[in-house]
């Protein structure tokens, strides 16, 4: 793979500026996903003590993992992002193909919110599923990924960029159209937040990473438009955190039997349900999920939600 010529407009777009804006708007991620956890533990703190404003916002404890999970991973490609820094590349233009090798590891980290939607629990085998679900992708486009960077050839670029980008666009138009089953509530914009920003954010990734392939043959115009896309791709990593937090207090809800928009909630056993009263209910050990999304029915009891929930 030959690089452009330090006279290629790729060469002046693409560079190391792009891996220090990623490397720092992934610590800033990482830093909001742990102002999140804080807030959360507060929260319960003051529900606890009977705080109702802070009850009607608590998030169930078991999402917890899930919001460790992406923190880590927002730190770790932050990190590597400060070693491709810190590793003299021959041209500019393969730091653009660096960026977007870890920005499709931000794509594969958004999608692990939506896929935990798909299941039928919050609980350890969930999150399990969902890993066993994202990471094969992930590793398989991820070597086409290290195959496009060790020689350009076209025909794996594409390849790259449409195994990267279809699966999860594909299963984010199906969950928002309704025509998989999940938790998501169409009429809640709040459940439904994380999974409308990880569509628009691999729209976005897709768009700079096509405009970025075809940037050196076509001129600086469309290398102009690959970097402000990219730009507008890490502005919205540090959207990310509030709109997992808005999905999960509404799933939370979900689990309570709670929401205007609600048709989830728990089934609670007839020997707890004497000892529990609406969403104030403690932590029960037989709650069961409740009907599909989607197919009508109660909210149940609306327990705490925590019994079979916590992983």
């Amino acid at each position: 793979g030959e690089c452009p010529s330090p006279s290629s407009p790729a060469h002046y777009v693409f560079g190391d500026v792009f891996l220090a804006a990623s490397a720092a708007t992934k610590l800033c991620t990482a830093s909001l996903f742990v102002f999140v956890l804080r807030r959360m533990h507060r929260r319960r703190l003051k529900a606890a003590q009977g705080d109702q404003a802070a009850a009607k916002r608590v998030v169930l404890p078991c999402f917890k993992p899930l919001l460790r999970t992406l923190a880590t991973l927002s730190l770790g490609v932050a990190v590597l992002h400060g070693v491709l820094f810190a590793t003299p590349l021959r041209c500019d233009f393969e730091s653009f193909y660096a960026v977007q090798g870890l920005s499709f590891l931000s794509v594969a980290a958004y999608a692990i919110a939506p896929v935990l939607l798909l299941q039928r629990s919050v609980s350890a085998t969930a999150f399990w599923r969902t890993g066993f679900l994202i990471a094969p992708w992930a590793l398989f486009c991820l070597g086409l990924w290290a195959l496009q960077l060790a020689g350009r050839q076209a025909f794996v670029e594409w390849l790259f960029l449409a195994a990267s980008v279809l699966p999860p666009v594909v299963l984010y138009v199906l969950m928002l159209s309704g025509r998989v089953a999940s938790r998501i509530q169409l009429k809640s914009s709040s459940n439904k937040s994380c999974v409308q920003y990880a569509l628009a954010y691999t729209g976005v990734y897709a768009c700079a990473a096509v405009l970025g392939t075809v940037a050196a043959p076509l001129g600086g115009g469309v290398a102009y438009g690959a970097a402000a896309l990219t730009c507008v791709m890490l502005a919205g990593n540090l959207v990310f955190p509030l709109a997992v937090y808005r999905t999960l207090l509404a799933d939370t809800k979900y689990w309570r039997g709670l929401g205007r928009h609600n048709r989830g909630g728990m089934r609670i056993g007839a020997e707890a349900r004497g000892s529990a009263s609406g969403g104030n209910a403690a932590a029960l050990g037989v709650a069961e999920p409740g009907p599909e999304p989607g197919t009508g029915g109660g909210g149940g009891g609306g327990g705490g939600g925590e019994g079979r929930g916590r992983p």
